[in-house]
This record gives C-alpha cells, sequence and structure tokens, in this order.
C-alpha cells in the first residue's frame, strides 16, 4: 500500500523534470521516452486483476450506473486539484529558469512523498507488533 501511494504521488513529479532536460535534445525524444514509458508500465496494467473483494462486490451491485457516474466524476476532482500548470509560469516566467531547471521544483513534492511512505512503512510496522 505505501509503494502504491508513493508512485501515484512522486510519479508525476519526475514528468516535468525528465521532460525538461530532453526537450532541449529534440521536442520529439520527449515523445518517445512517454511511449516506452506508457508500454513498459502497461503490461501490469493490463495483467493484473482486481482482487479486493470489497470493490469487486460493490462494483457488481452498483451496475452500469454507478460506474458511469465515477467514470464522469472523477476528471471534475482532478480538474480542482491540478497546479501543475502554475509551476512553470511561476518559475520559468517571473524567475527565468530553463525548462530543466524549473521541473527540479517538482522534486521536493516527490520528496515529500517518499517520506510519507517513510512514516506509512513505520507506522505499519508498529501496528502488525501491536497486532501481535
Amino acid at each position: 500500500m505505501a509503494l502504491s501511494m508513493v508512485v501515484t504521488a512522486a510519479g508525476p513529479q519526475f514528468a516535468p523534470t525528465i521532460s525538461g532536460f530532453i526537450a532541449n535534445v529534440s521536442w520529439r525524444w520527449i515523445f518517445w521516452v512517454s511511449l516506452i514509458l506508457a508500454v513498459v508500465t502497461l503490461v501490469p496494467v493490463v495483467f493484473l486483476p482486481e482482487t479486493y473483494e470489497p470493490v469487486l462486490n460493490r462494483d457488481s451491485q452498483k451496475g452500469g450506473e454507478g460506474i458511469l457516474a465515477k467514470a464522469f466524476t472523477r476528471p471534475v476532482y482532478m480538474i480542482v486539484f491540478m497546479y501543475f500548470e502554475a509551476y512553470p509560469l511561476i518559475f520559468q516566467d517571473i524567475y527565468g529558469m530553463s525548462d530543466g531547471i524549473a521541473g527540479l521544483a517538482f522534486l521536493p513534492i516527490a520528496l515529500g512523498a517518499a517520506i510519507g511512505m517513510l512514516i506509512f512503512l513505520g507506522y505499519d510496522h508498529f501496528l502488525y507488533r501491536a497486532k501481535s
């Protein structure tokens, strides 16, 4: 669970950094690197089934109506919490940083996600010992 949390929180933070430095080579390489990463991560997505029983039971009881509502509301939540657009405006336009250097501003968010993972693992270890 901790790894899943840190991957979803820290993974997107590396994209601006990587693409900022790759863009100096060629803009086409940004798409090639994205394609390579998409193909590599597609393998687990396709072959790993959902195994959490409450989710399987809830989705089978709701039917198509609940899933459709979730599919339309989830992007709205993503737009509300999207803040990636502010970073280039601030660090490139105001402070005059290059694409790659401005992308480094995302790394503290990834570091915070990693620290959160360590805290979660420590708490999980504490909880496991308390149950024993």
